[in-house]
């Protein structure tokens, strides 16, 4: 297996983290195209210059029908699910997710051992009790603080120079935290070992953040197995080891995001 990429994010103050807007949605690649035509008259001459522009065509893995979509902005990395898309949901039961910067999986693909971080998130409470002049983080002291009439977002400011951060609301209730790139502040948590369920979902170009749960746009999304996800790290094509979102229920990974913060592709297409 490749060795990973290793890419250092110097983040404002305390927000440390690697990667659904808190970036809302991103759109999907469009296809832009300008004509230009000048026409120049002269006693016997007419010069027409036209010029157009149109959206590289997108590629996929050669294992799974669905294309790739180009790299998202890193403001908005979720891509804008129209007009078909479904959640993937815990159906109301607890569960545990962490963010993943390194893998292995057991050959039978029903173990692996993952180096993880945990979210640093706030309680409904907490949230609902920070004002102007409290501080974040322990050095991130709120300048302007706002909330969605929902209340499953919050935008804050913490100096003169509008630096912000944003809470979000996650399907288990706790808010999130990160920062105006996309980014969620994690914590280490060191190096674990989970089951892994005979019918795991691992699926690519999903934005797994936000209260309704992991938001899956049908025309965008690839999925793989075990075997053929790891396989896929070994093509050529490969260029960094993507860090991963996983879902764990009573000591089972149930769902894996590939890429979860779809801040940059991790192979080339």
């Amino acid at each position: 297996m490749k060795r990973k990429a290793i890419i250092a994010l110097l983040l404002a103050a305390s927000v440390l983290v690697s990667c659904s807007k808190v970036p809302e949605e991103t759109e999907k690649e469009t296809e832009e195209e300008t004509t230009t035509t000048v026409e120049e008259t002269t006693e016997e001459t007419t010069e027409e210059t036209t010029a157009a522009t149109t959206a590289t065509p997108t590629t996929r893995p050669s294992s799974n029908p669905t294309p790739r979509p180009t790299a998202t902005s890193a403001s908005e990395p979720a891509p804008v699910c129209e007009p078909e898309y479904h959640y993937i949901t815990s159906n109301g039961e607890p569960y545990e997710e962490y963010l993943v910067e390194d893998f292995t999986f057991a050959e039978d693909g029903l173990s692996g051992t993952f180096t993880v971080e945990t979210y640093v998130s706030l309680t409904p409470d907490e949230v609902a009790s920070l004002s102007e002049g409290d501080v974040l983080l322990d050095s991130n002291e709120i300048i302007t603080i706002s909330r969605t009439e929902d209340n499953t977002g919050v935008t804050i400011t913490t100096d003169e120079y509008g630096t912000t951060m944003f809470l979000k609301l996650q399907e288990n209730g706790l808010y999130y935290i990160s920062d105006d790139l996309g980014f969620y502040v994690t914590e280490p948590a060191g190096e674990m070992t989970f089951n892994v369920a005979s019918d795991v979902i691992i699926v690519d170009h999903v934005y797994p953040y936000g209260p309704d749960g992991i938001r899956v746009c049908d025309d965008w999304a690839v999925y793989y197995s075990v075997s053929e996800f790891v396989d896929r790290l070994d093509d050529d094509d490969v260029y960094a080891v993507p860090d991963l979102h996983i879902r764990v229920v009573n000591g089972e990974i149930t769902v894996v995001t590939v890429n979860p913060f779809n801040h940059q592709p991790w192979y080339i297409s």
